[in-house]
C-alpha cells in the first residue's frame, strides 16, 4: 500500500502537461479495456441462442447505455489522437515539442468531438 501512495504522491510533486497526458491515457486505455471484456460477454449470449442475445443487448438499450457508449466513443478519439500524437514523437524525435503537439491534439480532439456533442444532447 505504502508504494501505491508513493506513485501518487510522485503524480502530484512531477505535475505538468505531459503528466496530464500520461494519466488519461492510461486511463483511456483501461476504459477501453474493460469496454472489451464487457462486449466479449454480452456477445457470448449467441451461445445460449438468439432470444438470450437479444436479452443482453436489450439491456444496454436505455440512456444510461447510451451514455456509456458515447464515453467510449469519447474515450477511444481521445486515446487514439493522443497515441498518434505519441507515435509521432517517438517515431520523428519531436519530443523538444511535444507539449505543443498534445495542445494540437487537444484542439483536434475537441473539433472532432465537438460536433457529436452536440448530436448526443439534441437525442435527449
Amino acid at each position: 500500500m505504502n508504494k501505491i501512495t508513493g506513485i501518487f504522491k510522485d503524480i502530484f510533486l512531477n505535475f505538468n502537461t505531459g503528466m496530464l497526458a500520461f494519466i488519461i491515457h492510461r486511463v483511456t486505455g483501461i476504459a477501453i479495456v474493460i469496454f472489451l471484456f464487457l462486449h466479449i460477454y454480452t456477445l457470448s449470449a449467441i451461445l445460449k441462442g438468439p432470444q438470450a442475445l437479444q436479452h443482453a443487448l436489450h439491456k444496454f438499450d436505455n440512456p444510461i447505455g447510451h451514455t456509456f457508449e458515447y464515453a467510449l466513443l469519447l474515450a477511444v478519439i481521445v486515446h487514439l489522437i493522443n497515441g498518434i500524437r505519441i507515435t509521432i514523437a517517438d517515431f520523428l524525435a519531436l519530443t523538444e515539442v511535444q507539449t505543443r503537439m498534445l495542445w494540437y491534439s487537444v484542439a483536434i480532439s475537441i473539433l472532432i468531438v465537438l460536433p457529436s456533442i452536440i448530436v448526443f444532447f439534441r437525442l435527449f
